[in-house]
C-alpha cells in the first residue's frame, strides 16, 4: 500500500506540473490568435480601429475605461479612440468624467475659451496635461465644421470652479443680492467641507446654502422664460443649471449621510448614472455617446460592498439595465511603467506580473496594444480564464484588485507600458 501511494505522490508530482504548463500554453495561444492588436496610441491613419465598426455597429454608449488617471498613454489612446469613432462611426457625444456643472456650461459657452481653457474649465487636475490637450483643440476645431463633439460631464462633484463662478456672474445681471449670497455662501461651504464630520461650522453651513441654492431654483423657474428670450442660441442653460443645482443639494451633505467609504462611492455612483442617463435622453436624445471614466465607473462587476458584504450597485450596473445591449464597455489596463498619483502629486512605478493576471497574460503578446472582446464568449479550452476571478492593478482602486473579465467589460485594451502624463503645473 505504501508503495502504491509514493507512485502516485511521484505521478502527480511530475504530472501536474506538465498539465499546468500545457494549459498556459492552451491560454497563450488562444490569447494570441483572438487579440487584435492596435498600431498606436496616436496618429490619424484609423485602420488598425476598422474592426470596431462591426463590433459597436448597434451600440449608443460606448464607455472606456482606464485603470488610472495618471498614464499619458491612456489619455493619448482614448483620443484616438474619441476621434475615430466621431469621424467614422458619428458619435456625436463625449461625456468625460467631470463636474456635470462644470463641462457642460463650460461646452455651452465654448466659443469664449480657447482649447486650454477649455480643459482647464472643465475636467479635474489629473486630466490638465499635455496628452489631453488635443482632445480639446480636437472638439473645439470640429465645432466650427458641420459635424461637431459636444462635450459633457455626468459627475455631482466640480472638477472646476467654472459653473460656480458663471453661476455668480450670470446671477448678477438679474439679482445682484442673490448673486452676492451665492458667492458667499458657496465659498463658505467650500472652504469648510474638507474639516471633520461633526463640525459645528459645516452643518449649519450647509443648510444655508440650501436654502440659497432652492432660492435659485426658485429664480430659473419663475425666469425661466425671460432667460430663453436673453439665450436663443442656449435652450439647455437653463436646465444644465438647474441639474446642477439639484445635484448639489444631493450631494452637499453625501459624506455625513454615508456610512461607509465605499457607500459613498455608490451615492456619487447613482447620481452620476442618473445624469448620464438624463444627457441621454433629455439634452441629445438619438445621439450616439462615448463615455470616458475609470474602469471603477464602467464595469458591472462590482469590487464595493455594503457592511453585510453585498456588492454594491455602482454606476456601470444602473447604465447596463438602462441601455442592455445598446451599451458596450471597454477596460483599459497596461501590464508595466509609471502612474501619476494625483493625491500625492507624484509618479509611481508598478509592474503587474500577477501569475494568471490581465498585465501579465497580455504582457507576453508580441504587440505594445491589444483589444480582446469578451462579449458573446463562452468557456472552452484556452479561455476558461476569462470565467474567473484574475488580478489585475487599479491605481485608484487601491491597486491590486480581481475581477471576472466576462462579468466586467464587453471588451479589454491591454498596454504593455505606460508612463506619467507632463502636466502644465
Amino acid at each position: 500500500m505504501m508503495r502504491l501511494f509514493l507512485s502516485l505522490g511521484l505521478l502527480l508530482f511530475f504530472i501536474l506540473p506538465q498539465l499546468s504548463c500545457q494549459r498556459a500554453g492552451q491560454e497563450f495561444n488562444w490569447l494570441k490568435k483572438n487579440s487584435i492588436p492596435i498600431a498606436s496610441v496616436d496618429g490619424n491613419d484609423f485602420s488598425d480601429l476598422a474592426f470596431l465598426k462591426e463590433k459597436l455597429k448597434d451600440v449608443r454608449l460606448v464607455q472606456i475605461g482606464e485603470s488610472s488617471h495618471g498614464a499619458a498613454e491612456f489619455y493619448q489612446l482614448k483620443t484616438r479612440l474619441v476621434e475615430y469613432l466621431h469621424q467614422e462611426m458619428s458619435f456625436d457625444v463625449l461625456v468625460i468624467e467631470g463636474g456635470f456643472g462644470d463641462i457642460n456650461l463650460a461646452w455651452l459657452n465654448q466659443e469664449e475659451q480657447d482649447a486650454k481653457g477649455l480643459m482647464y474649465n472643465s475636467v479635474f487636475g489629473n486630466f490638465r496635461c499635455e496628452e489631453m490637450l488635443p482632445l480639446f483643440e480636437y472638439a473645439k476645431t470640429e465645432a466650427r465644421g458641420d459635424h461637431p463633439l459636444a462635450l459633457a460631464g455626468p459627475d455631482c462633484q466640480s472638477s472646476a470652479n467654472y459653473f460656480n463662478n458663471f453661476l455668480i456672474d450670470f446671477l448678477r445681471k438679474y439679482d445682484t443680492e442673490l448673486s452676492r449670497d451665492v458667492e458667499y455662501n458657496f465659498m463658505t461651504t467650500s472652504l469648510l467641507y474638507g474639516l471633520i464630520p461633526d463640525s459645528t461650522q459645516l452643518m449649519p453651513a450647509i443648510k444655508t446654502n440650501e436654502r440659497v441654492i432652492n432660492r435659485v431654483l426658485d429664480f430659473l423657474e419663475n425666469k425661466e422664460a425671460k432667460i430663453r428670450e436673453d439665450f436663443p442660441q442656449k435652450p439647455l442653460l437653463v436646465a444644465f443649471t438647474r441639474r446642477t443645482l439639484e445635484n448639489y443639494l444631493e450631494y452637499w451633505a453625501l459624506d455625513y449621510r454615508a456610512i461607509r467609504l465605499q457607500q459613498q462611492f455608490a451615492l456619487r455612483d447613482r447620481i452620476m448614472a442618473e445624469n448620464l442617463m438624463w444627457l441621454a435622453d433629455v439634452a441629445y436624445p438619438n445621439k450616439k455617446i462615448i463615455y470616458w471614466a475609470h474602469n471603477a465607473h464602467i464595469g458591472t462587476e462590482s469590487n464595493s460592498v455594503d457592511i453585510f458584504g453585498k456588492a454594491l450597485k455602482m454606476q456601470g450596473n444602473y447604465v447596463s439595465d438602462r441601455f442592455g445591449k445598446e451599451v458596450y464597455n471597454i477596460g483599459l489596463y497596461a501590464s508595466s511603467g509609471e502612474l501619476y498619483r494625483h493625491w500625492m502629486r507624484d509618479v509611481q512605478p508598478f509592474k503587474d506580473d500577477s501569475i494568471g493576471g490581465i498585465g501579465e497574460r497580455f504582457a507576453r503578446l508580441p504587440k505594445a496594444i491589444n483589444f480582446l472582446e469578451l462579449r458573446g464568449q463562452q468557456p472552452g479550452k484556452g479561455k476558461d480564464w476569462l470565467f474567473k476571478p484574475i488580478p489585475a492593478f487599479e491605481l485608484e482602486s487601491g491597486g491590486k484588485i480581481r475581477f471576472t473579465p466576462t462579468k466586467k467589460y464587453d471588451a479589454v485594451i491591454v498596454v504593455k507600458k505606460v508612463k506619467g502624463p507632463k502636466y502644465f503645473e
